[in-house]
């Protein structure tokens, strides 16, 4: 009998660690799975991806993070004044409208005196868009004193050497074409020829765009050490294909854009701004920021998609942290600025606690995303908070990815960049267009300035100077 039992224990042991190797491949193949299965859960509402990496015809629409009141409905609210057209005073045409018959009768009133009745006022293109042709004819006078001859100047946009060129009101309206609306050469050429009824070259334009390009030089050097100088500045970045890596540095008044090949700390160092900001730096969580800005604060929009993410994996804790989070900013916005002593403490609280939640989650179910959320959130929960603790602080960046936006759309229309100079040339020309825009400045009277010779600085930087 006891040499049996020895047979069984013979037999039973090496199943026994077979079943431990089994169940241990199993864990760690549902882990792999896991894994998987989040990774393919990522889109553009609950990480980092980009709104084109999503699938087609698949509602990602997340629950809404906004506290509902139940209030206000969508468009313009009671009392909202309106934007519609207003008479002007002086009209540039009239176009009167008689009655030649009685309407009743028939009876012919050629002759008979007209009152006024109403009037309306239409705002419209003239019929015909025409490009006016200026001939300029530049003349010399000899001195009766030394008896030599000086010749009238000319402006400083001409050239001397081509007979025949294009004004700067053409030249800035293909550069507003391409730069600002997105318009590749071909459909620029296109709306040139159906409205006016020729357009220029190719070549042409590209010259146009590279003569903007060297006279917004000093303006762009101009915006970039105003907003090293800020005391809050947006960081971000996103791929260009062609040329690698598009870099932004925005606050409300001003926008500076760069490319370089690469996207980390070698590129930040190159254009030689984050270095030097004295500011605050509000950026996302990508470590090559972390060395930069006199204090630093991370973007909540960010966080929130990663909490979001994790919420739809299966843990709890991440709602209760972004209501937590929601409720923070709205209350930072009543009260006008960073939160009373004991108002920050209580939230440090909360946030602690919601914390040790997602511990005992992870501890049931574990999530390597969420494990991963709370060890960062954990480090990093002053640099979060700073909407609440600092003011003038920002509850997101989406100011930076704002500004970067309509530069992945150009690269979307073009498909990529051909070279390094055509995205050079966007940075400054679209950098210094949306800081005219944000400081109201009409954007195609900025561009003929630029295209005249002489361009107008943006009112803040002038007033500075």
């Amino acid at each position: 009998m006891i040499g049996l039992v020895r047979q069984l224990v013979k037999v039973v042991e090496p199943l026994s660690e077979v079943g431990k190797d089994l169940a241990a491949q199993n864990a760690k193949l549902q882990a792999y799975v896991a894994e998987l299965e989040a990774r393919l859960a990522k889109n553009s509402k609950n990480s980092s991806k980009p709104p084109s990496s999503d699938p087609p015809f698949k509602n990602l629409t997340p629950p809404s993070l906004r506290p509902a009141d139940g209030k206000k409905k969508s468009g313009g609210q009671p009392g909202h004044p309106g934007q519609g057209l207003k008479k002007v005073a002086e009209p540039d045409h009239f176009e009167p409208h008689h009655p030649d018959s009685c309407a009743h009768c028939g009876y012919c009133l050629t002759n008979v005196p007209a009152s006024p009745s109403g009037r309306w006022q239409v705002f419209d293109l003239p019929a015909q868009m025409k490009i006016e042709v200026t001939e300029h004819q530049r003349f010399s006078r000899c001195c009766p004193h030394c008896h030599k001859e000086s010749n009238g100047a000319l402006p400083m946009w001409l050239s001397e050497t081509t007979p025949c060129q294009w004004g700067p009101g053409c030249r800035s309206l293909g550069v507003y074409l391409m730069q600002q609306q997105h318009l590749p050469y071909e459909r620029t050429q296109t709306l040139f020829s159906d409205l006016f009824g020729t357009a220029p070259s190719e070549g042409t334009l590209f010259h146009w765009l590279q003569e903007a390009h060297r006279r917004l030089e000093p303006v762009e050097a101009a915006i970039a050490e105003e907003l090293v100088k800020a005391p809050l500045v947006g960081a971000d970045e996103t791929t260009a294909k062609g040329v690698g890596w598009l870099h932004c540095l925005v606050n409300q008044f001003f926008t500076w854009y760069g490319c370089d090949a690469r996207r980390g700390r070698k590129a930040m160092n190159r254009f030689e701004l984050l270095p030097r900001v004295e500011g605050m730096l509000m950026t996302d969580c990508l470590s090559s920021y972390a060395r930069y800005g006199e204090k630093r604060a991370l973007c909540n929009a960010h966080l929130l998609r990663e909490l979001t993410a994790v919420y739809q994996w299966g843990h709890q804790w991440p709602d209760k942290m972004i209501s937590l989070l929601v409720k923070t900013k709205t209350r930072v916005k009543e009260a006008g600025g960073p939160l009373s002593p004991s108002e920050l403490r209580t939230l440090y609280q909360q946030f602690g606690r919601i914390l040790a939640w997602g511990d005992r989650e992870n501890e049931k179910k574990p999530i390597k995303e969420s494990r991963n959320l709370i060890k960062r959130l954990d480090e990093l929960r002053d640099l979060y908070l700073r909407f609440a603790t600092t003011p003038g602080a920002w509850f997101d960046n989406n100011i930076s990815e704002r500004a970067l936006r309509m530069m992945k759309l150009h690269v979307k229309v073009s498909g990529c960049f051909r070279s390094t100079i055509g995205c050079e040339i966007l940075c400054r020309i679209r950098g210094y267009l949306a800081t005219m825009h944000k400081q109201g400045m009409p954007l195609m009277h900025a561009l003929r300035s630029v295209m005249e010779g002489q361009p107008i600085l943006p009112p803040m930087l002038a007033t500075m100077n």
